[in-house]
């Protein structure tokens, strides 16, 4: 990250994934691993012939970080000059997070609450 002036707000956070240096490295997220990862190679590796087609040569900074963050399902704000790759940034992750089998997706759904808040209001006090 320092190498290439990438910078986190929790950078201590032992699950922020690691940064990728080369398209090569795009792999499966940890809850997709347990289901279906012949879906997810076919998906890469036909984002990868399109990309090597667009003679993209490496990931930018954005998105060498942000591909992998939004591939585990996290939040993420990016800032980056125009023309660094943002777009790229956003749009390889959606694509391969669209063709996860909805088994994969939804059954990790432990660390997102699926129970909706009560809809009751309180009363006040007078």
């Amino acid at each position: 990250r320092r190498s290439m002036a990438i910078r986190v707000g929790n950078k201590h956070d032992p699950q922020l994934p690691d940064p990728i240096s080369s398209f090569q490295e795009l792999k499966a997220p940890n809850w997709w691993m347990s289901h279906d990862r012949e879906s997810f190679q076919g998906t890469v590796s036909a984002i990868q012939r399109n990309i090597e087609a667009g003679r993209w040569k490496e990931p930018t900074p954005i998105q060498m970080q942000s591909i992998p963050a939004l591939l585990e399902r996290r939040d993420m704000i990016g800032a980056a000059p125009t023309g660094s790759g943002k777009s790229g940034a956003f749009i390889i992750p959606a694509l391969l997070l669209s063709s996860a089998p909805f088994q994969a997706f939804y059954s990790n759904a432990d660390a997102y609450s699926s129970t909706p808040q009560s809809s009751k209001k309180k009363k006040k006090k007078k």
